[in-house]
């Protein structure tokens, strides 16, 4: 297997050699498993990683329906969708998927049923005075710190949060020690939409949650802390109009002094593209829709399939 992907894209073989050695050791467990429990179908959450590669070839070879519930914000970098069935939530995905290749199965569009408990709760404040800065592991602390700095020193009127990812292990400390004034969110303990609950305004480089904070009414900036000529715009939120591109320190920052003069009360609408539910019935019902589409299928001779 290994000499086969060397033959075909050379020395990025070599580099991902462990997640081949992995993937291999996966799929004949997976295989092994559902043979012996036989299940009706299998539903995936994840549509990448390299034990999820697994277990989808796996079912295939098994005879197995599958189903995919997209659960975070895709990009073109995929692998082709190729599910029995993928519930994804808008056409965002759809469009991109389709650029990664062949759609097999059936797709339906059911909005985003981690929003739903929120989608009522949307943020109304006529401006911006708490801000949100998110972080994950390819933004480089340094980089960060200048940044945390000089919108603490230049907007001394407005509150920042830093929220790091939930999977971000590194030690910030020493941020906590040279920035008194900027206030934490631990994300083990508050999920992403309670901490936009209580902002206004989202600062982010390459995240999902710039479309999260959208649903809610809460202004979407994309900022890069540490500039990278391979994830410019990665999930195209800034492209299609869903957040505002601050491409220097004083364009950011002119960006949330605007904001903290005027919001607009309408910026959730800017989701619509991403979250197929939004304005209609079925808004804030996304939870109920994806499980009525799921039984349909499963109820389906075969799963579906």
């Amino acid at each position: 297997a290994l000499w086969s992907l060397y033959r075909q894209v050379g020395g990025r073989a070599l580099r991902f050699f462990d997640l081949i050695f992995y993937a291999i050791g996966y799929y004949e467990v997976y295989r092994r498993a559902l043979r012996q429990y036989r299940p009706q179908a299998v539903v995936f959450a994840n549509d990448h990683n390299d034990d999820a590669r697994a277990l989808l070839l796996a079912c295939r070879a098994e005879g197995v329906p599958t189903a995919y519930v997209q659960h975070a914000s895709v990009s073109t970098n995929f692998p082709p969708l190729g599910f029995d069935l993928s519930l994804l939530e808008g056409q965002d995905a759809l469009d991109k998927y389709r650029l990664c290749g062949p759609v097999r199965g059936r797709v339906e569009l059911v909005g985003m049923p981690k929003a739903d408990g929120f989608l009522a709760q949307r943020n109304t404040a006529p401006q911006v005075r708490r801000v949100a800065v998110a972080c994950n592991l390819l933004d480089e602390l340094p980089a960060l710190a200048d940044t945390l700095a000089y919108l603490l020193r230049e907007l001394p009127a407005l509150t920042f949060t830093l929220r790091p990812h939930p999977g971000d292990r590194r030690d910030f400390a020493a941020l906590r020690r040279a920035l008194p004034p900027l206030q934490w969110s631990d994300p083990q303990q508050e999920n992403v939409f309670e901490f936009l609950q209580a902002h206004d305004a989202l600062v982010a480089a390459d995240t999902s949650t710039h479309l999260e904070a959208t649903l809610l009414n809460v202004a979407s900036v994309y900022y890069r802390f540490t500039p990278s000529p391979t994830l410019a715009d990665y999930y195209g939120y800034a492209a299609h109009g869903l957040s505002e591109w601050a491409h220097s320190l004083p364009e950011l920052e002119a960006a949330l002094a605007r904001l903290a003069q005027h919001k607009p009360l309408d910026l959730y609408r800017r989701a619509t593209y991403y979250n197929a539910t939004l304005g209609t019935p079925d808004e804030g019902h996304s939870r109920a829709l994806a499980l009525r589409r799921l039984g349909e299928w499963l109820a389906a001779p075969a799963g579906g399939a």
